[in-house]
C-alpha cells in the first residue's frame, strides 16, 4: 500500500476481500479497479463516491478521497481482525452517517485483553479528520508493530469489565501470538444456564465480538432486524453483527429471570387480589388526573420537559399490584423499535427503524395511523397541544397532527437527529448530529436560534426555569438561555456525554457520562455537587423521584439508586444484560429494560424485583407508564402493552 501511495495511487477499496496470499504466504493487495491518481498529498475532488461502505473513510463518502483514506480503511480492517467485528454496520446511508460522525467503539470494550497502546494506534488511524491520522500508512504499520512489542498486561483494562474469553479472535500468526489466550480466572462470573456453543460459518469458528461478558449473549435478531442502523451501541456497541469472525448470539439468562418473577408472583398472589380490588376505586380519578396533566403540558421522553422520568399520577400500579401485569397486546412494526413510546389521549405514539411514526390505540393495540419519514427513527415523540414532534435520521424535525397523522411542518437540520425533542412554552428544542441545539417555534416551524457545540449531540435537551440543558460528545454539559440561545455555562465531565440526557429537579441537573460517572451539577453556577462512579459507562438517562436518582450502567448490567442529596448509594439491582435504556418511575416502582430482552419492575424503595417480562429480542426503548398500563418497544419489531387483567375496563 505504501508503494502504491508513493506512486500517487489511491486504492479506494481496501478490505479483506482484496488481500490475497501468494505462494509464499505473503499478503498482497489486489483489485485496483477503482484506484485514482492523486495530484498532491491533499484530497482529490471527484463527483463519484466509490468503495465498500463498511471500510470507507469519512472524506471518501464526500467524494474527496486521499491516500489517508486508504489508511482509514486499513484501520477498519485491523479493528475487524482484532475484535471479530466491524466498527459500523447498516445500509449505505447509515454507515455513511456513522463513519462521518460517530467514533468507533473502543477496542478494549470488545476485547479487554488488547493493550491500550494497540487500541490508541488503531483509533488514531480511524480519526475522522485525515490530518489527524498517521502521516503515512507505513507510519501506521510501524506504530502498530511497536505497540504489539509490549505484551498487554491485565492491569490495562478496568477490572470490573474484564471477564476473559476462552480464546481470542486471533489465535495464530504474528498478531495472535502476541495476545494472551489464557487470562486469570475471574471472581465475579455468573455461570450460564447452559454451555454456549459458538455457531460456525463454513468450517471457521465464529467468535463473539464482545467478549467482556461471554456468559450473556444477545438474542438472535430476526432476518429483518439484522441491519439495525446507526448508533447501535446504539450504533455499534448495541449491534448484533456478522463481520470477519462475527457472532449472532443467543440468550442464556431469560428463563432464569422469568422463573424468579413467577416465583415472586406466586408468593404475593393473595396481596395482589386485595390491592387490585382497592385499585378499582381509584381507576377513574387516577386516569382523569393523568389525562388532565398531559393535556396541559404534554408528554415526552422523560415524561416532562425536565426529564424527571417520573409519572406522579400513577395510582393503579404499585409494588404490590405490579406483579399481576400481563401482556395485553403487541403491535408489530416493520422493524425494530428503539424509540420510547409517549402515551396521551388514549393513544401510544412511537417511532420505528422502518422509518414510520406510529399512532396505536393504547387499549386495543390497533393502529390509528402511520406517518413515514425518509429514514430510521430513533427519536422518541413529544406530544403537546395535539401535535406530535419527532426527529429522524433524515435530519428532519417533524410536526405531525396527533389525530390525523398529517404533516404540519418539517425543519431540516444539518444531520441526523438521534435524540428526542423537548417542548416548552411554545418552543421545540431539538439536538442534531451536526453538533447543534435548535430552538424551533412549535406552531410555525421557524427557527428562533441555534447553538453549536464542539461535537455531535445525541443527548436530548431538558428545559427548566428559562434554561435548556444538553450534553455533547465534546464531554460538556451545556446550559443555554432559552430566550437568546446564549451559553450561561458549560461543565466538562471526564468523557463524552452520549445518550444520557440531563434531568433537572430541585435546582440540580443530573447526567451520566462515558467516564462511568453520574454527575449532580448546580443549575445556577454549573458547579459539581457530587459524582457517583458506576462500574461501566452510562448511556442511560437519570430518573429522579422522592429524593433518589435512578440510573442504569451499560456493561455492569446494573440499575443504581443514589441519594440525590449526598450522592451515596442506596441499592443496586443487576439485570441480565447491558442497560442502554433509561428508567421510568411510577407508583413506587422503577421500570427498566435491558439488552437481555427483558423488562423489569423493581421496588423503588428496596431494590427488589417485583415482575419481569422477556420479549423476543433486545430492548433499548425506555418504558412508559400511563393509566395502569406499561408500554415498551423491542428489537423484535413489537410495541408491547401490559395491564392488570382484574382492572375494570
Amino acid at each position: 500500500m505504501q508503494y502504491a501511495h508513493d506512486k500517487k495511487l489511491i486504492h479506494r477499496d481496501i478490505k479483506p476481500e482484496n488481500m490475497l496470499f501468494d505462494q509464499r504466504n505473503t499478503v498482497v493487495l489486489s483489485d485496483f479497479g477503482i484506484a485514482l491518481l492523486a495530484q498532491s498529498s491533499h484530497s482529490l475532488s471527484t463527483q463519484e463516491v466509490a468503495g465498500t461502505a463498511a471500510y470507507m473513510a469519512p472524506e471518501q463518502f464526500q467524494g474527496k478521497p486521499r491516500r489517508a483514506s486508504d489508511q482509514y480503511a486499513l484501520g477498519v480492517v485491523v479493528y475487524e481482525w482484532l475484535s471479530g467485528a466491524l466498527p459500523f454496520h447498516g445500509s449505505f446511508s447509515e454507515m455513511a452517517s456513522q463513519h462521518l460522525f460517530v467514533p468507533p467503539p473502543p477496542l478494549r470494550q470488545k476485547v479487554p485483553a488488547i493493550s491500550l497502546d494497540v487500541e490508541q494506534v488503531v483509533l488514531k488511524a480511524l480519526e475522522k479528520d485525515p490530518l489527524r491520522r498517521f502521516e503515512s500508512v507505513q507510519a501506521f504499520a510501524a506504530a502498530l508493530e511497536l505497540a504489539f512489542q509490549r505484551i498487554p498486561s491485565f492491569q490495562d483494562a478496568p477490572s470490573s469489565e474484564v471477564i476473559p474469553p476462552s480464546e481470542l479472535p486471533l489465535s495464530g500468526g504474528r498478531i495472535g501470538a502476541l495476545l494472551p489466550t489464557q487470562l486469570p480466572s475471574p471472581t465475579n462470573v455468573v455461570t450460564p444456564s447452559s454451555q454456549y456453543l459458538p455457531p460456525t460459518f463454513g468450517t471457521i469458528p465464529v467468535h463473539t465480538p464482545d467478549v467482556s461478558f461471554p456468559f450473556i449473549k444477545e438474542p438472535v435478531p430476526s432476518e429483518k432486524s439484522q441491519t439495525l442502523g446507526p448508533l447501535q451501541r446504539r450504533i455499534s456497541r448495541r449491534a448484533v453483527v456478522m463481520g470477519l469472525g462475527g457472532l449472532v448470539g443467543v440468550s442464556v439468562v431469560g428463563s432464569g429471570i422469568t422463573w424468579l418473577a413467577r416465583s415472586q408472583r406466586s408468593q404475593e398472589s393473595s396481596r395482589v387480589a386485595t390491592s387490585t380490588a382497592e385499585a378499582r376505586t381509584t381507576v377513574t380519578s387516577a386516569t382523569d388526573v393523568y389525562a388532565r396533566a398531559v393535556a396541559t403540558s404534554g408528554v415526552m421522553f422523560g415524561f416532562d420537559a425536565e426529564h424527571t422520568h417520573a409519572n406522579p399520577y400513577e395510582r393503579i400500579l404499585n409494588p404490590t399490584t405490579v406483579s399481576g401485569l400481563t401482556k395485553r397486546w403487541a403491535y408489530q412494526a416493520g422493524n425494530g423499535i428503539n424509540s420510547s413510546p409517549a402515551v396521551v389521549g388514549g393513544v401510544a405514539y412511537v417511532g420505528s427503524q422502518d422509518h414510520n411514526l406510529y399512532a396505536i390505540d393504547a387499549i386495543s393495540g390497533v393502529k390509528k395511523w402511520a406517518y413515514q419519514t425518509e429514514n430510521i427513527i430513533y427519536s422518541s415523540p413529544a406530544v403537546v397541544g395535539g401535535v406530535v414532534y419527532i426527529g429522524s435520521l433524515d435530519g428532519n424535525l417533524y410536526a405531525i397532527d396527533a389525530v390525523s397523522g398529517t404533516k404540519k411542518w418539517t425543519y431540516q437540520t444539518g444531520n441526523g437527529i438521534y435524540s428526542s425533542p423537548t417542548v416548552a412554552d411554545g418552543v421545540v428544542y431539538a439536538s442534531s448530529a451536526d453538533r447543534s441545539l435548535y430552538a424551533i417555534d412549535a406552531v410555525s416551524g421557524v427557527k428562533k436560534w441555534v447553538y453549536q457545540t464542539d461535537s455531535y449531540i445525541t443527548s436530548s435537551p431538558a428545559v427548566a426555569d428559562g434554561v435548556v440543558y444538553v450534553g455533547s460528545y465534546d464531554k460538556s454539559l451545556y446550559a443555554i438561555d432559552v430566550a437568546s440561545g446564549i451559553k450561561k455555562w458549560a461543565y466538562q465531565t471526564g468523557d463524552h456525554i452520549d445518550f444520557s440526557s440531563p434531568t433537572v429537579v430541585g435546582g440540580v441537573i443530573y447526567v451520566g457520562s462515558q467516564d462511568h460517572n453520574l454527575y449532580a451539577i448546580e443549575v445556577v453556577s454549573g458547579v459539581k455537587k457530587w459524582a457517583y462512579q458506576t462500574r461501566s459507562y452510562i448511556d442511560s438517562s437519570p430518573a429522579v423521584a422522592d429524593g433518589v436518582v435512578y440510573i442504569g450502567s451499560v456493561k455492569d448490567h446494573s440499575l443504581y439508586a443514589i441519594d440525590a442529596a449526598s450522592g451515596s448509594l442506596k441499592w443496586t439491582y443487576q439485570t441480565g444484560g447491558d442497560i442502554e435504556s433509561s428508567p421510568t418511575i411510577a407508583g413506587g416502582v422503577v421500570y427498566i429494560s435491558s439488552r437481555d430482552g427483558s423488562l423489569y419492575a423493581i421496588d423503588a424503595a428496596s431494590g427488589s424485583l417485583k415482575w419481569t417480562y422477556q420479549t423476543g429480542n433486545i430492548i433499548d426503548s425506555c418504558p412508559a407508564v400511563a393509566d395502569g398500563m406499561v408500554y415498551v418497544g423491542s428489537q423484535d419489531h413489537n410495541l408491547y402493552a401490559f395491564y392488570l387483567p382484574d382492572r375494570p375496563s
